[in-house]
């Protein structure tokens, strides 16, 4: 099975096209999310390509649900 990552696993947006005021929301979800386990976050930032990344509800489960099913691959169009 091939999964699209573009806008059907995950989100995602270079941080100087987020709009203003809104970054210190979105960091504030980072630190909230710090503290739960990795497998239920879904927000990340990639500080070294300054870009934001936000799963989509239910992707966890999906590949929960794929793994040991399918031999599965993630692929992406984007460029960076």
């Amino acid at each position: 099975m091939v999964l699209d990552l573009d806008a059907c696993l995950a989100r995602a947006t270079f941080e100087n096209t987020v709009a203003c005021g809104v970054e210190p929301v979105l960091d504030g979800l980072l630190r909230f999310e710090a503290q739960l386990p990795v497998a239920q976050r879904s927000l990340f930032r990639l500080d070294s390509l300054e870009l934001w990344v936000k799963l989509r509800p239910g992707v966890h489960q999906l590949l929960q649900t794929l793994h040991g099913r399918f031999q599965t691959w993630a692929c992406t169009s984007a460029t960076l």
